[in-house]
């Protein structure tokens, strides 16, 4: 007897049971949605595996506020404004699943965003549309991390971003213009910032000589 094949909400299910094994329940009681808010309080992470008639604003809501990145499980008709920013706000990552309409559309609400989510996590910038990049934004990101000047527009790399770069992260030079580069007091801290790590590595005995 030829197999009976599974509709796409039974391997839903299947997924769900693997990564959150409910001992004690019955199948059916997994489309119970007072089930599915008990798995999510559990584990952010469910919510992938929750079928999608069961994934309401609510449920969405709590694993969002567990760690903003569940935002990349909710439908994207259920992303909207303040739940993205609940997201971003949590974890700043969360920037890399919102909406493209939301950043295209009324900018000081997508500033607003983006904003948040750099402040939350510097790594964030990497998802912000240059567009969007502001001077108060890429200084946010990087006065936690020079290194961040990477991600700045050449527009924006004023003297004042490029020596707070470096002041915070050496080997941030680099990513400065080539005519900041120049500039004596930035390659001083550069230098400073070289001698620092190599003789950090000779203490640590990690210090190869040639």
């Amino acid at each position: 007897m030829k197999k009976k094949k599974k509709s796409k909400e039974d391997l839903d299910i299947d997924l769900f049971e693997k990564f959150f094994p409910l001992k004690g329940f019955d199948r059916k009681e997994l489309r119970i949605p007072e089930i599915c808010l008990a798995a999510v309080q559990n584990n952010f992470e469910v919510l992938e595996y929750v079928l999608e008639a069961h994934k309401t604003p609510e449920l969405c809501l709590v694993a969002v506020q567990q760690d903003g990145i569940a935002l990349q499980y909710v439908p994207k008709a259920l992303r909207t404004q303040e739940l993205s920013l609940i997201a971003v706000q949590n974890n700043g990552l969360a920037l890399e699943y919102v909406p493209e309409a939301l950043l295209k559309t009324k900018r000081p609400l997508a500033l607003e965003l983006c904003l948040a989510a750099v402040k939350q996590n510097s790594d964030a910038i990497a998802f912000v549309p240059e567009s969007l990049m502001t001077m108060d934004l890429c200084l946010a990101a990087i006065k936690n991390d020079g290194f961040k000047l990477l991600y700045v527009p050449e527009a924006l790399k004023t003297p004042e971003l490029c020596h707070t770069a470096v002041k915070q992260y050496g080997l941030a030079l680099r990513y400065a213009p080539k005519k900041l580069q120049k500039i004596p007091k930035l390659r001083k801290i550069f230098v400073r910032h070289c001698v620092k790590e190599a003789l950090k590595e000779l203490d640590n005995d990690k210090f190869i000589f040639p």
